[in-house]
């Protein structure tokens, strides 16, 4: 059924007028950082509603643009040479003199290391392609578990471009070794039999290895000049901050059919997914069928002014015995909560709301607040009551601190009380290929950030992320509201509900993290990851302290802060 509907999306949207497209740049939060900061010193929002991620090419070359046409902007020699670095990366979308800047030095031929960014790339009036390797090759070593250092080995390619200014495509394809990560993501991993952020994947007998596979890929058109379609394999982040309480990048890649409506002031998106509920099937089984369940997003979203962007946003998680898309959920301006009432379906809904406001050409204040499963009468009677499910986050960037180039500066609050995102199905809790699909930490918790960022020179990148949570654990055979794969009429129900009930848990976790830029996108890293779990059952307090060294080319820095 979801194949006849995306067929039939597919042969409506046939027509279409030449529209040059852009592909996106794949959610990296220190790429991103250093689009944030340009917007924050624009002093204006993009038309683009960067709140939305991943961004496209196009739209990062524009707003590059925008920060430079700025006369009035006070721009240090490592904010051109950020310019410098993202439009490099970007060089399709630049001008002919522009261009000139993103070609190499010393190519080997006119496709083969012409671009800096490229190890083949080439543009034509017809196509336009790129291709790169991509790897990241380290040692781990975690002195707490082991005296001995293991390995992270990442090898793959990454194929992106366009075909007659109409179709853009991008195709990413690694094949992943990690053996000796950290103890608590290890425990992670039993508890959830998953590896995070990813999909299908196998461990050593002993537990303390990983091999997965990491693909994604999807193509993009414009069957008008206001509408923007993307269909494929890949993940999605709402919001501003380190974490998303809607919709975050933790979990592994899914299917999706995604639109972008651009109108002036007002963006508008739907996300139509198919995903997958690991939970159902036993993990000691291979070869089995992994049962679908489905997701349903869209976000109105409004420029107010120059500074302030605020989104108002609804999504709904469901599954059927018929394994079949609900088709009164492929309405794209519907509520959904009516929809749901309507055909009488016990499905998740949740209502959501992000904004943030550019202050100063130096700060950006963020947040966004989650209700889940919309019950006012319970909401006016008891701010204890298990049906107050809601999560929320605040959060502020300041940029340049003390007037220090590159020296900024991030603190950020998030908080879910029990039960939230949860379900009595597991075809309807907020989960992926069991993963949480807002914050890793589920429910029943609060948590806050700290993160430090200096740029020193041009290539040389030091950063610091500190989080401290609170939250609380089930005791056995119980249900507190933290865990989210569990049915929530298991939970305790008649109690009376607050933030950290259960067995009463902290972590602290510090990461600071020292990064050289050898050449275009190709990084050495130098990191430390502290964290300490303290629970109210001490015989399970537990330390971990592990130092990473690798080297990565045209891959993000993985991120193990939870």
């Amino acid at each position: 059924m979801l194949k006849n509907i995306l067929t039939l999306l597919f042969l409506l949207f046939g027509v279409t007028t030449a529209f040059s497209q852009s592909v996106d740049v794949s959610y990296n939060p220190d790429y991103y950082h250093q689009i944030d900061r340009l917007e924050i010193k624009s002093g204006k929002l993009s038309a683009s509603q960067s709140s939305v991620k991943p961004l496209s090419r196009k739209d990062i070359v524009a707003i590059t643009d925008t920060t430079l046409h700025r006369e009035t902007l006070n721009l240090s020699a490592k904010d051109f040479n950020n310019i410098v670095y993202l439009q490099n990366d970007n060089w399709e979308w630049l001008g002919e003199k522009q261009q000139i800047q993103a070609k190499s030095k010393n190519p080997i031929s006119k496709q083969i290391f012409a671009y800096k960014s490229d190890v083949y790339g080439t543009q034509a009036p017809d196509y336009d392609i790129h291709v790169s390797p991509t790897f990241n090759f380290g040692q781990i070593l975690d002195p707490e578990t082991s005296a001995e250092s293991h390995v992270i080995n990442s090898r793959g390619i990454e194929v992106r471009g366009s075909i007659g200014k109409k179709i853009g495509f991008f195709s990413q394809f690694s094949d992943n070794q990690v053996s000796g990560y950290p103890i608590y993501v290890q425990n992670w991993t039993n508890q959830y039999q998953s590896f995070p952020n990813e999909g299908f994947w196998k461990k050593s007998a002993n537990g303390n290895a990983a091999d997965f596979i990491t693909a994604r890929g999807y193509i993009t058109f414009q069957p008008i000049k206001q509408v923007q379609v993307k269909f494929g394999h890949d993940k999605n982040f709402i919001g501003s901050g380190v974490r998303s309480m809607i919709l975050s990048d933790f979990s592994a890649p899914y299917l999706f059919l995604k639109l972008n409506t651009q109108i002036g002031r007002l963006q508008y998106t739907n996300l139509f997914a198919e995903m997958a509920n690991r939970q159902a099937v036993d993990p000691t089984m291979s070869n089995t069928v992994i049962p679908k369940k489905f997701f349903a997003y869209h976000r109105l979203g409004i420029n107010l002014g120059k500074k302030m962007n605020i989104g108002f946003s609804e999504s709904i998680v469901f599954g059927r015995d018929e394994k079949i898309y609900e088709l009164n959920y492929l309405n794209p301006i519907i509520f959904y909560r009516f929809a749901e009432g309507h055909i009488g379906s016990p499905d998740n809904s949740l209502i959501g709301i992000d904004a943030k406001i550019n202050l100063f050409k130096r700060m950006s204040i963020y947040g966004q607040f989650m209700l889940d499963e919309f019950y006012y009468q319970y909401l006016k009677e008891s701010s204890q009551t298990w049906l107050n499910k809601i999560a929320f986050q605040v959060g502020v960037k300041y940029i340049d601190v003390l007037s220090i180039p590159t020296l900024d500066f991030q603190m950020e609050w998030n908080l879910a009380r029990p039960y939230t995102y949860s379900h009595f199905s597991s075809y309807s809790n907020y989960m992926h290929y069991n993963q949480p699909l807002a914050h890793p930490l589920g429910g029943n918790f609060s948590e806050k950030i700290v993160v430090l960022r200096y740029q020193l020179g041009k290539k040389m990148f030091l950063s610091s992320h500190f989080v401290s949570a609170k939250f609380g654990e089930d005791f056995p055979n119980q249900n507190w509201g933290g865990d989210i794969r569990k049915d929530y009429y298991t939970g305790q129900l008649n109690a009376q509900n607050v933030v950290g009930q259960g067995r009463k848990t902290t972590t602290f976790l510090v990461n600071p993290r020292a990064s050289y830029m050898l050449r275009h996108n190709l990084f050495f890293d130098a990191q430390i990851i502290n964290r300490n779990y303290t629970s109210e059952d001490e015989s399970l307090n537990s330390r971990s302290n592990t130092v990473l060294l690798n080297i990565r080319w045209n891959m993000p820095n993985r991120q193990w802060y939870f």
